[in-house]
């Protein structure tokens, strides 16, 4: 089952308003725990363990949804899912004995075309020099 944006948009809001709630009485809204420029730029509003709790939100939401069995598409970021792999003979490392691998799911991410791009356009500033 396919997950759009605005569904994805729901389960992470949900999951972190409650993390939120519940860090929200601990946290102080201070200028000193933002650090770097850039972080101050992207995340005035939050500081670095709010930031820390959307990634943590971020992640579980992803983990919760593959978990039920469903792929998440990012635009432009990527997919998420999961796949099946059959089972298949294998040599074992230390015997060089055949043995059987069962069956299993694995989690698969595709790159989407923006990552695509900003990698490839890091991997020519490398070749170049360029930093």
């Amino acid at each position: 089952m396919k997950i759009n944006k605005d569904e994805f948009s729901g389960y992470l809001k949900e999951e972190l308003n409650s993390r939120m709630m519940e860090e929200r009485e601990e946290l102080k809204r201070t200028r000193k725990d933002l650090t770097t420029p850039e972080i101050n730029k992207m995340c005035q509003l939050y500081t670095k363990p709010e930031t820390a709790l959307i990634t943590e939100a971020f992640q579980d939401t992803i983990l919760r949804l593959l978990e039920n069995g469903h792929t998440i598409a990012m635009y432009g970021f990527g997919i998420f899912d999961m796949a099946k792999l059959p089972e298949r003979w294998c040599p074992d490392p230390q015997t060089g004995e055949k043995c059987i691998i069962k069956e299993h799911w694995v989690p698969r991410f595709y790159p989407g075309k923006r990552m695509k791009v900003a990698v490839k356009k890091w991997e020519d500033n490398k070749r170049r020099g360029i930093k």
